[in-house]
């Protein structure tokens, strides 16, 4: 396969992912209103969340690839602002779209059938923390990879 079709196909998994994840996104808090403030047991083990949540999964491996493309696409004329973008929006990305919704997958469902009390609390002191990590790791890593994808001016005008 040729690189040329591996960043189209890049390209289009960071559309799909992107797209997908704003509609599960809003899907998720508008169909579930009670995760809000802790997970509510019936909820997190029935069929239509569980659903969301793996698809939610599947749209962050997929902006994840996407990511990926394009930095390779353009990483020669980008330079080192590109790299450090990158690797804080990855890292960040990796954080709240593979790990948090993994747990959400895996982890929730299982403790609401063997201890409930545990998921229908907000969680412990430092996940505010992490999230509060993970969004400045993202707005910072957003802006640095978007000055750069600015600056090379490799992508078409409509991608940037």
């Amino acid at each position: 396969m040729s690189s040329s079709t591996l960043y189209r196909l890049s390209g289009l998994a960071l559309i799909i992912g992107s797209a997908a994840s704003a509609i599960l996104n809003i899907v998720n808090n508008y169909a579930f209103p009670s995760n809000n403030n802790g997970f509510d047991p019936r909820v997190v083990t029935a069929a239509p969340w569980m659903i969301v949540q793996l698809l939610l999964l599947i749209a962050g491996v997929l902006l994840l690839f996407g990511l990926l493309g394009m930095y390779l696409r353009q990483a020669k004329q980008t330079g080192i602002l590109a790299l450090i973008g990158f690797v804080l929006l990855f890292i960040s990305l990796f954080m709240l779209g593979i790990g948090v919704n993994l747990v959400d997958v895996l982890t929730i469902p299982f403790l609401a059938q063997v201890a409930p009390k545990l998921v229908e609390s907000n969680g412990p002191p430092s996940l505010t923390i992490y999230f509060i990590i993970v969004l400045i790791l993202l707005t910072v890593g957003t802006i640095l990879f978007s000055i750069a994808t600015l600056r090379a001016a490799i992508l078409p005008r409509l991608a940037t």
